[in-house]
């Protein structure tokens, strides 16, 4: 890595807004300062609903972070983004090679540019993953240097809508930054969240957040499905406060400590305590609180699952689901997830390779963004900070027992005893 700086990352929801602050230096060292939760408005299912109150709870969330880290500006901004408008295909491109042409990276790159426009032009490319490459038919790792007639290779490209993308980068300039790039939330989530070989296994990864979940597919370690749907969990909120007549942050606190997903389970019969929206309380059986949340999230994970192609339901999902996101921590959600999909689920609990850190599951997209900067940046997840002084010191000790002949020119001999 030849230069230094900071990335600012942000996650903007409709209930929150997470900020981190990824700083790195020319000596290949990095932090990560993540500390940065404010209260989100003006935004829903991944999009601006009311252009005022979205630039207030952006500069309250910035303003902060910047505070904290004592800086006044970002070099670049890398903002997650969700919602229904995010979509995916899988698109395939050939080129036929001259007679005993090996392949270079220029024609690679050719054919991933012809990729990328594919894109429809009311929309913005996100991400261009290549997922497999046929030299003459058969499959090759990498087919750089080689000799062959026709090179084939297929992409799993991510676009978002360009009028949803450009409100949010209109709001982020009136706030002062200019956002240098779109992640998709669902991919971020991925890159902090699953092991090598759940991606060549192949998984299912499920990012639940409070108005838009986002999914994506991995087949032999490389995207093959990704997308998005416009129900959050706060159609559980909703749905609880409706039935039973209480406000929302009631049925929030419900759903958070009595409720569960699954409907039989322990003490269904026991009643819980209430304020209703006339000021009075009322005792609501478990049972029937455990219904209300378990259809509301049938109907959300059904949707997830109908979104996504009958074969990848089961047979190519053997490493099974992993849930992020707030709404991961919802008690019986893991085995309702186990039932619509019929494969074993799980929670995934973000880690910054840096330093191993892990982290609650809703920060799940922050910490794949810092993920893909160590990547991007070329960084060693595996050399601790503290590694390049202790090799410094071993060369110098090296080179006081054997400084080598005075005259370069000269060959080393053995040294003395």
């Amino acid at each position: 890595m030849k230069r230094s700086g900071n990335i600012l990352l942000i996650d903007v929801g409709s209930s929150k807004i997470r900020t981190a602050l990824f700083q790195y230096s020319s000596d290949g060292t990095c932090t990560l300062d993540h500390n940065g939760v404010s209260e989100s408005t003006g935004f829903n299912c991944g999009t601006i609903s009311e252009y005022r109150l979205a630039v207030q709870s952006l500069k309250l969330a910035v303003d902060s972070t910047f505070e904290r880290a004592g800086l006044k500006k970002a070099d670049e901004v890398w903002v997650g983004h969700s919602g229904s408008h995010v979509r995916s295909e899988n698109v395939s491109e050939e080129i036929e090679l001259a007679h005993n042409q090996p392949v270079t990276e220029r024609i690679e790159k050719k054919m991933f540019q012809k990729a990328s426009v594919r894109v429809p032009k009311d929309h913005e490319l996100l991400h261009c993953f290549q997922r497999c490459t046929l030299l003459d038919g058969i499959p090759r790792e990498s087919p750089l240097n080689l000799i062959g007639n026709q090179l084939h290779s297929n992409y799993h490209v991510i676009y978002s809508r360009l009028p949803v993308v450009n409100n949010i980068r209109r709001a982020f300039k009136d706030v002062g930054l200019d956002v240098t790039r779109f992640l998709f939330n669902g991919y971020s989530a991925s890159m902090s969240v699953l092991e090598p070989n759940d991606k060549a296994l192949g998984c299912l990864l499920i990012h639940l957040g409070a108005s838009a979940c986002d999914y994506i597919v991995f087949q032999e370690g490389r995207p093959y499905l990704s997308g998005s749907i416009n129900e959050g969990w706060s159609r559980l909120v909703k749905d609880i406060a409706m039935a039973i007549h209480v406000p929302p942050e009631e049925a929030e606190r419900l759903m958070h400590l009595e409720g569960s997903t699954s409907e039989f389970v322990e003490r269904e019969e026991q009643e819980v305590r209430t304020r209703t929206l006339f000021g009075d309380t009322k005792g609501v059986k478990r049972r029937t609180l455990n219904r209300i949340m378990s259809s509301a999230a049938d109907d959300i994970l059904i949707s997830i699952r109908d979104n996504l192609k009958s074969t990848l339901c089961r047979a190519h999902l053997p490493a099974g689901v992993v849930l992020t996101g707030g709404a991961a921590l919802t008690n019986g959600l893991v085995r309702t997830v186990m039932h619509v999909f019929g494969v074993q689920a799980r929670i995934g609990l973000p880690v910054f390779p840096l330093n191993s850190s892990r982290f609650g599951p809703e920060s799940a997209p922050l910490i794949g963004c810092a993920c893909i900067a160590v990547s991007d940046l070329q960084l060693n997840p595996n050399a601790p900070e503290s590694e390049a002084p202790i090799l410094s010191a071993i060369k110098s000790v090296g080179k006081k027992l054997f400084p080598g002949p005075k005259n370069p020119s000269e060959p080393e001999g053995e040294p003395e005893s």
